[in-house]
């Protein structure tokens, strides 16, 4: 167990570091400190303190009484170690886990750059139709609406200025999303449509050369 708590210390720090982790720090003499997280493990905390130009901190375990990282939790002094609480502890394995996944996640897309093209276009397509159809049919109801022609007999002239005055907004409004719409829809179906053919293109090289394959 002890095995896997350095090891795991020893893995996150760097990670915490990079991310500009808070951390608050309560001392043996009562005092308390909140800073910016620059390092730790099983026996150093250094911490950059929340004050203008104030040089980072080196934390012992003799000084401290338990520090609390953002996110992370408790770590308490025990026979001049900091040790986290099984929270803690908890939390940094989940933390290491999702580490590696994103590593892995990473390599698979460095190996094939297709699927990266691929899925940056199918994003963007889809975000641009996500707002472009509803853009489209909304503009196109206004349009419908603001070209309605009311029975005017059976209102006075007030009502029919007050109709006509909506008509003409709701119109105005139409005519400015049905081309918006228009617009994202039809650039945002083609980026869909080739970022999934370009992730499922399939480049593999022989000795001969490059082959390409296209997988449906």
């Amino acid at each position: 167990m002890k095995k896997l708590f350095f090891v795991l210390t020893a893995l996150v720090a760097l990670t915490l570091s990079i991310h500009a982790t808070t951390v608050s720090v309560y001392l043996t003499n009562g005092h308390s400190l909140d800073g910016k997280l620059i390092y730790h493990d099983d026996t150093l905390l250094v911490v950059e303190p929340d004050v203008n130009l104030a040089k980072p901190i080196r934390f012992y375990p003799a000084k401290v009484l338990y520090f609390v990282i953002s996110g992370i939790g408790r770590f308490d002094t025990v026979d001049d170690r900091f040790v986290p609480t099984e929270k803690a502890l908890q939390k940094l394995a989940k933390q290491q886990q999702q580490e590696e996944v994103h590593t892995r996640q990473m390599r698979t897309l460095a190996a094939n750059p297709n699927e990266t093209i691929g899925r940056a276009l199918r994003s963007t397509g889809s975000v641009a139709m996500a707002v472009g159809i509803p853009s489209l049919v909304a503009g196109t109801v206004l349009v419908a609406i603001g070209n309605i022609k009311p029975d005017v007999t059976k209102m006075d002239a007030a009502q029919t200025a007050k109709s006509a005055e909506a008509r003409g907004k709701c119109a105005a409004a139409g005519y400015v999303l049905m081309p918006i719409g228009a617009a994202l829809t039809i650039v945002g179906v083609p980026l869909y449509v080739h970022g999934k053919r370009i992730a499922q293109l399939d480049i593999r090289y022989t000795g001969n050369g490059a082959g390409v394959a296209i997988n449906f």
